[in-house]
C-alpha cells in the first residue's frame, strides 16, 4: 500500500483482509486507506462501499475542476480588472484605494511626482474607416511595449479611444521630471513617425505630487492637447506651457463640455456660437426641467477659462454678473444664450491679447538670455528653455510663430553678425573669433560662416579691407 501511494498518490485503496488484529487496522488508518474490511463480506456491502468511493472520487474531481476554472477565470479577468483600476485612477479614485491597487496589481506608478500623457494619432479623419484607426492605435501600444524598459515607462493603456501614459518619478524634483517627460515624448514622437508611418500629438499634464491628483493631470493633459489646433500636429504640448490651472471636471448629459472649452481657448468663436445653438436645442428638449443647472454648467466653462487665462476687467465682470442674473431670473433661453455668447466673445478678445502678450514676453526673455550667453558654446534651445521653465518644443514653436524664424537660426545669425564685425574691425585669428562668438570649433565656425555668407571668413575679411 505504501509503495502504491508513493507512486500513485491519487489512488483509492480498500483493504479486504481476514486479519482482525488492531495493528493491521492502525497501519491502514495511518496510510489513509479508504476502508479496512474484514471477511466475510457480502456482495451488496462491497458494492455499496465501491459506490461511495466512486462518488468521493467524482466529488474531488468536481472540486478540483472548480478550482481550476476559478484560476482560469481569474487569469482571464486580471488584465481587465487591472485596466479598470487604472481608469478609476484617471477618474479620481480615493488615495487609499489607489495605494491598494498599486500594491495588489503591481501598478508601475509608484513615486513622489506624477504626470499623465495624452497621446493620439493625427489626422484621424483621413483614414478610410474606424478599424484602420484602431489598428494604428494597437500598433502604437505595441511600439510603447518596445520602449518600456529602455525609457522606464509607467502604465500606458487605451481608454476612451485614446492612449494615456501615467508616468511617475521617485525624485521630488519637478525640473528633473519635466526633462525626463520631454525626453520620453521626443522618443515617442520620433519613433512613431519613423516606424509606424503616422504622427501623433502628445498633451503632457501638469505635474502633481499625490497619486489621488493624477486625474487632475489627466484633465490638464487633455486641455493641453486641445491647443493642437493652434500649435499644429506632431507636437509635444505641455500643460505648464499654456498656464493651465486645474479645476473640478464638469460633465453634462448630451453636451460636450471639453469641446466647448476648446473652441474658446483656440479662438474659434463662430464655431462656439454654432455649437452653443445646438446645445440650447438640447436644453430646450430637456423634460426634467434641469435647464438652469445646464445653463450654469455652461457658464462654469466660461468662468473656468477666465481663471485659466487669468483674465479680468470691468466689462468681463459685468457680463458675468448679467449672465448669472438672467439665469437666476429664468429669463428666456434666447436671452441667456446671447449673454453667454457676449461673455465668450469678451473672453476671446482678452484671451487673444493675453496670448499675444505672453508670446512677446517669452520671445523677449529668450532674446535676453541669448545676448547674455552668445559667447558660450553651451548656449542651446534646451538650456534657454530650462532657464525659462518651458519645454524646448513649446519655446521653439512660440519663437518661430512670433519672429518667423527658429531660435537656433536666430542664435546663428547673431553669431555670424558678431563674427563679421570682428573680422573687419580686429586682427583676431579665425580660431579666436570662433571662440569669441560661441562656436564649438573653428572648423564649425568656418563651415557655418561660408554657408551663411557665401565665402570663407578669410575671403570675407579680404573683401572688406580692399
Amino acid at each position: 500500500t505504501e509503495k502504491i501511494l508513493s507512486k500513485y498518490p491519487y489512488t483509492k485503496i480498500i483493504i479486504l483482509t481476514g486479519f482482525d488484529e488492531f495493528e493491521y487496522a492502525k497501519k491502514g488508518i495511518s496510510l489513509q486507506v479508504e476502508d479496512y474490511l474484514l471477511k466475510p463480506i457480502s456482495k451488496n456491502e462491497l458494492t455499496k462501499i465501491l459506490i461511495n468511493v466512486k462518488e468521493k472520487i467524482e466529488e474531488e474531481k468536481s472540486l478540483k475542476k472548480n478550482v481550476d476554472d476559478l484560476k482560469g477565470y481569474y487569469r482571464s479577468t486580471y488584465k481587465v480588472v487591472r485596466q479598470r483600476c487604472l481608469e478609476n485612477i484617471l477618474e479620481g479614485a480615493p488615495k487609499s484605494e489607489i495605494d491598494e491597487w498599486i500594491d495588489y496589481y503591481n501598478l508601475d506608478i509608484r513615486g513622489k511626482l506624477f504626470s499623465v500623457l495624452y497621446i493620439d494619432i493625427d489626422n484621424e479623419e483621413t483614414y478610410e474607416d474606424l478599424e484602420t484607426v484602431n489598428l494604428k492605435r494597437m500598433a502604437l501600444l505595441r511600439f510603447l511595449d518596445g520602449l518600456k524598459e529602455s525609457l522606464s515607462l509607467g502604465e500606458y493603456f487605451l481608454y476612451d479611444k485614446s492612449i494615456f501614459l501615467v508616468q511617475s518619478c521617485y525624485k521630488e524634483d519637478v525640473s528633473f521630471f519635466l526633462k525626463n517627460l520631454d525626453m520620453i515624448c521626443n522618443n515617442i514622437l520620433q519613433g512613431v513617425s519613423k516606424y509606424l508611418d503616422v504622427t501623433v500629438t502628445i498633451g503632457v499634464g501638469e505635474v502633481v505630487g499625490d497619486s489621488s491628483e493624477i486625474y487632475l493631470s489627466k484633465e490638464s493633459a487633455m486641455s493641453a492637447y486641445d491647443y493642437k489646433i493652434m500649435l499644429g500636429s506632431n507636437k509635444i504640448i505641455f500643460a505648464n506651457d499654456i498656464e493651465y490651472k486645474h479645476t473640478t471636471p464638469i460633465s453634462m448629459k448630451n453636451i460636450d463640455i471639453r469641446r466647448m472649452a476648446t473652441f474658446i481657448r483656440t479662438g474659434q468663436i463662430e464655431t462656439f456660437n454654432d455649437y452653443l445653438k445646438e446645445v440650447f436645442v438640447e436644453i430646450i428638449k430637456d423634460n426634467e426641467n434641469k435647464h438652469m443647472t445646464f445653463e450654469l454648467q455652461i457658464f462654469g466653462v466660461l468662468v473656468r477659462i477666465i481663471d485659466e487665462l487669468d483674465l479680468s476687467d470691468e466689462k468681463i465682470d459685468e457680463l458675468k454678473e448679467n449672465v448669472l442674473i438672467s439665469i437666476g431670473k429664468q429669463e428666456s433661453h434666447e436671452e441667456i444664450k446671447r449673454g453667454l455668447l457676449r461673455l465668450a466673445k469678451r473672453i476671446d478678445m482678452l484671451g487673444s491679447v493675453r496670448r499675444k502678450d505672453l508670446r512677446k514676453g517669452i520671445v523677449g526673455k529668450a532674446k535676453e538670455i541669448v545676448l547674455a550667453m552668445l559667447k558660450s558654446p553651451e548656449l542651446s534651445v534646451e538650456l534657454i528653455a530650462d532657464k525659462m521653465h518651458y519645454s524646448p518644443n513649446y519655446l521653439s514653436s512660440t519663437f518661430k510663430k512670433e519672429i518667423g524664424k527658429s531660435l537656433n537660426s536666430y542664435i546663428l545669425e547673431l553669431r555670424i553678425e558678431e563674427a563679421k564685425e570682428l573680422l573687419v574691425n580686429s586682427e583676431l585669428k579665425s580660431s579666436d573669433i570662433a571662440m569669441e562668438t560661441g562656436f564649438s570649433s573653428s572648423s564649425y565656425f568656418a563651415f557655418s560662416f561660408k554657408k551663411a555668407v557665401g565665402m570663407s571668413p578669410r575671403e570675407y575679411r579680404k573683401s572688406k579691407r580692399k
